[in-house]
């Protein structure tokens, strides 16, 4: 897995960034314009890349004893460990991890609102962002979609129910959904949703699916 600079370390887990990620947060800058408003969204996008990352963290440390880190890049986040990957059931339960804790860092957040309720513009458009992210983007990333979260799921149900692995079946999948996520992004007119889906369509064009 590629390596970046290290911007910090939390509950002893080093974190990287790549320059992707920067080009990432600057396409955001660009997309809003307005300074305060993408200067939200992009504290909202570190944040629930950290609690998403930090939920395969935990999975991780705990069902397989190995050290990781965190890695923040162009797509996203990853959470990157050297040593044994797992049986699939293993696999499977840190692949679902991390939408885990993204629905319910929403969920918390959904309690916050109803209970304190932010009157300041900035305090609702976080809240409204935080939601929209760990909720909207936890779902989203459970589709069968190779390298999501979905996808590597999908992987390791096949696994479990097979006996054995197969890539071919999950690269198919993978295609077809990602087809038709492209699809329905360029229908609805949303080019940063088309662009990713875009991107994960080559990815599953130039690789094959495999957690050995």
């Amino acid at each position: 897995m590629p390596r970046g600079l290290r911007i910090g370390r939390l509950f002893g887990t080093d974190i990287e960034a790549t320059p992707g990620f920067g080009v990432l947060l600057a396409v955001y800058l660009y997309i809003y314009r307005d300074s305060g408003t993408a200067a939200i969204w992009c504290l909202a996008v570190v944040v629930s890349l950290l609690v998403h990352e930090f939920g395969h963290v935990l999975a991780v440390r705990r069902l397989l004893r190995e050290p990781c880190r965190v890695l923040l890049w162009g797509l996203g986040g990853l959470c990157v460990w050297e040593g044994r990957p797992g049986t699939p059931g293993r696999r499977l339960a840190i692949s679902l991890a991390g939408p885990a804790a993204g629905f319910a860092a929403g969920l918390l957040v959904l309690g916050a609102d109803r209970l304190w309720a932010p009157a300041h513009p900035f305090a609702r458009e976080l809240v409204s962002d935080l939601l929209w992210i760990n909720i909207a983007w936890s779902a989203l990333n459970l589709l069968p979609i190779w390298p999501l979260d979905g996808g590597q799921a999908l992987y390791c149900v096949v696994a479990l129910v097979r006996g054995r692995p197969n890539g071919d079946l999950v690269r198919r999948v993978s295609l077809a959904t990602t087809a038709v996520a492209l699809g329905a992004a360029l229908y609805v007119r949303m080019p940063f949703a088309a662009v990713l889906a875009g991107l994960l369509l080559m990815e599953n064009l130039r690789t094959r699916p495999g957690l050995e």
